[in-house]
């Protein structure tokens, strides 16, 4: 059967306004969990293996590649004083993509023990989080089939 990441690449390859990154490599995988003291979860190697970023419907959606990854407080258009007054735990929380050019964040959490729980949530504009995602997979898993506005705060 085959993965969500599968799924989500067959799903990104049959759309005229989905590019989709060069993977990265397990070298640059290593040195980013390394650098930040964490460890992917599965579903996010593979990912980072296989597609690593997206820009869809011209843009208005971007799924960072790794490169581009930085802990919540630390993206450069969020206030990470109000980002840590709504969200406790905000520095576990790595920005991975957004929508609607800078308007809407996704972050998941990610921690040193890769079978942790990995919440995926939505910000607008730094204010109150809301999960969207119990993993990656899962956010994919939305994405996919269509559900961006539940992807949304």
């Amino acid at each position: 059967m085959p993965s969500e990441i599968d799924l989500f690449r067959e799903y990104l390859n049959s759309k005229d306004d989905a590019d989709i990154g060069l993977p990265a490599t397990a070298e640059e995988i290593a040195a980013f969990e390394e650098y930040h003291g964490i460890r992917f979860p599965a579903d996010l190697r593979e990912y980072f293996l296989k597609i690593n970023g997206v820009d869809d419907w011209g843009g208005f959606i971007v799924l960072e590649p790794l490169y581009n990854w930085c802990r919540l407080p630390e993206y450069e258009y969020s206030h990470p004083e109000r980002v840590r007054e709504n969200l406790a735990d905000a520095d576990q929380y790595f920005r991975f993509g957004g929508y609607d050019i800078i308007k809407w964040d996704w972050s998941i959490s990610l921690s040193a023990n890769p079978d942790d729980s990995t919440p995926v949530i939505s910000t607008l504009q730094g204010s109150q989080a809301k999960i969207v995602g119990e993993s990656f997979s899962d956010f994919l898993h939305k994405y996919r089939v269509g559900h961006i506005e539940d992807l949304l705060a």
